[in-house]
């Protein structure tokens, strides 16, 4: 039987997931953890690909909020047996509105709206602008780093939010919802003069550029007045499926509800209003899915649908995930016979590091080959805490973001998955090829024959770098060497200066730190260590047989969402499929979440001086 046929028998016997899969035209679907959503969305995307309803040359379009969840869809519809780039286009919100909304629209815009050639602004320039901006309202640029990120992102928030997309103009001046930081040090600041004067900045700096927020919004005012691109847009893309639709962008959301309520397109939008944890970060919102549930209704008649099955985790640790989130969401375990292990361990701060390394020596001995162990913390400063007590313990760990270097560009990405396929992994030649090209030629200035030309070279030169167990350093030397080339990262830079500047420390990081020059290819590439230490933020879609939780109290607070501490609480929880390990702080009384967890049923511990667990609270 083929994985497709397997997966709608699977639907059929959950009564929410069979009527979302045979739901006709735009369905809104909330899906709590462990629901199956991607299994259900995917499933549904073969369906209409199987059955007709989206034909060649129309294409479905797959789109999400980074790039890690677009590759996930692509691996589940290669499962499927259905993934054709010609049929369904899987990307980013950004990636979709560059290649189909802003692209096509280049000559029907006034000259020089989309800069030509097309490139994202880096951060440096980012921030030059921002300050520029500020130096014309005569205020000044702040020295630290976390700061100049804290401005950014209001300026980012507030254009999202009083963005007028019918005018291409913003409707307001003034930024209530801004942090604590420019409240403070930004006193009456014009913030619609600010993005204008951000804007003519970006716009003129050596070779313009564009930011993800201008993007957004040009691709909304596209939609909004310009009747004859929407008309090609829907009728190539009649299908929209957008997975984790509360974390998308306010103007994304605008873009979808105004194609719903004329009518242009079918939008099946699945997400989880209680699992919305980037609002302060980029103005997402929750309310965003009760609201398209709202227009899919008026529209369509169509009453929205929730997942409640939980086929994740047991009972116990679905109510714990209640408790922190103060909100009893209706979720039940598909077995309610299994209970998971709860521990919640009351330790003082200065003994975390020591407790947890005994705990992974002793968790380590104890599980299976192939389960699953993640150590979630609040933030990357518990990480570098952590580290020095777990790196000489050698075991298969690895680190969602190493302190050292970042893995979120383009470049590194494709890198690591090079580094995959030169170890053996299961990554094919073809799945390299499409950013290959893309460096290679980044104006999109290319033919077949060309193509074929630059396909035959990649391969040529890895295929002398199939080693596994050669050091991670002298591995990327010969890919600069032979593949990437300084002379093409000089052109692609002039493109994307963040990726070639992050090539480069990354260069570095391997020659200069100790740990890292013993690093392999094998183990710069691979992702399915046995344990995994990350972020509760970057822990979101992910699930792990035992879950150590290290002080959710050590989520800082949002003065302007009061509820995302609980969210994202809520999503940390939420990870154990089996084991859950809470390590709660005794200084202060335990924090917010600590108290609650005292009414939580499972086993209370807490730990002696040298980190050893000592006996049990009654």
């Amino acid at each position: 039987m083929s994985e497709y046929l397997k997966r709608v028998q699977q639907i059929e016997q959950d009564n929410e997931q069979r009527a979302a899969f045979h739901s006709k035209g735009s369905q809104v679907v909330i899906a709590g953890p462990g629901s199956g959503k991607t299994y259900l969305l995917t499933a549904k995307v073969a369906k209409l690909l199987l059955d007709g309803t989206v034909r060649y040359p129309q294409k479905i379009a797959c789109i999400t909020f980074s790039r890690q969840l677009a590759e996930k869809l692509v691996k589940e519809l290669r499962e499927l047996g259905v993934y054709d780039d010609e049929r369904v286009y899987v990307g980013t919100i950004h990636a979709f509105c560059i290649a189909e909304i802003l692209m096509p629209a280049v000559n029907l815009l006034p000259p020089g709206t989309i800069p030509n050639p097309f490139r994202i602004a880096s951060e440096e320039e980012k921030q030059n602008a921002l300050s520029n901006a500020l130096r014309c309202q005569k205020k000044s640029f702040p020295e630290n780093n976390r700061d100049k990120k804290t401005i950014l992102s209001d300026l980012d928030k507030f254009r999202r939010r009083y963005f007028m997309p019918d005018q291409g103009d913003l409707s307001c001046t003034m930024f209530p919802e801004a942090s604590n930081y420019s409240q403070n040090n930004l006193r009456n600041l014009n913030w619609t003069r600010l993005a204008i004067d951000y804007r003519k900045y970006i716009r003129h700096t050596f070779r313009a550029a564009m930011d993800f927020v201008q993007i957004e919004m040009l691709a909304l005012h596209i939609l909004k007045t310009k009747p004859s691109l929407v008309t090609t847009l829907s009728a190539a893309y009649p299908w929209w499926f957008v997975d984790e639709y509360q974390d998308l962008s306010p103007l994304f959301h605008q873009m979808v509800m105004h194609l719903v309520e004329q009518k242009r397109i079918s939008v099946f939008a699945i997400g989880d209003p209680n699992q919305c944890i980037y609002e302060e970060l980029q103005g997402s919102r929750p309310e965003n899915l009760d609201e398209l549930a709202d227009m899919v209704q008026r529209v369509e008649q169509k009453e929205l649908i929730r997942l409640l099955t939980n086929y994740r985790s047991p009972q116990n640790i679905i109510d714990v995930s209640d408790c922190v989130l103060e909100k009893k969401n209706g979720y039940q375990s598909v077995d309610k016979e299994i209970r998971g292990d709860v521990h919640v361990i009351w330790i003082n701060n200065y003994l975390m590091p020591n407790l947890v390394s005994r705990m992974l020596k002793k968790l380590d001995a104890i599980q299976g080959s192939d389960e699953k162990l993640a150590i979630l913390i609040p933030e990357k400063s518990t990480r570098d805490s952590l580290l020095p007590k777990l790196e000489p313990l050698n075991l298969d760990m690895r680190l969602y973001k190493d302190p050292n270097f970042n893995l979120n560009t383009e470049l590194l990405e494709w890198l690591q998955k090079l580094a995959q396929w030169c170890s053996g992994e299961t990554v094919y030649f073809y799945e390299l090829t499409p950013f290959w090209h893309g460096f290679c030629q980044p104006n999109g200035a290319s033919n077949e024959t060309e193509n074929f030309q630059r396909e035959r070279e990649l391969f040529d030169a890895i295929w002398q770098l199939r080693k596994g167990d050669m050091l991670l350093g002298n591995w990327l030397k010969e890919v600069w060497r032979t593949v990437l080339t300084e002379e093409r990262l000089i052109e692609y830079e002039k493109f994307r200066p963040d990726d070639v500047k992050e090539f480069r420390q990354l260069l570095k990081a391997v020659s200069t730190v100790s740990r890292l020059k013993k690093k392999t290819v094998h183990s710069f590439g691979r992702t399915d260590a046995k344990i995994l230490l990350t972020t509760f933020h970057s822990s979101k879609g992910l699930q792990f047989d035992t879950t150590i939780l290290i002080h959710l109290d050590g989520i800082r607070p949002s003065q302007s969402v009061p509820d995302l501490r609980k969210r994202l609480a809520y999503v940390a929880v939420s990870r154990a499929v089996s084991k859950l390990y809470i390590l709660a702080f005794n200084e202060h009384g335990g924090g917010e979440f600590a108290q609650k967890l005292k009414g939580v049923s499972g086993e209370h511990w807490t730990c002696d001086q040298q980190g050893k667990i000592a006996k049990r609270v009654q």
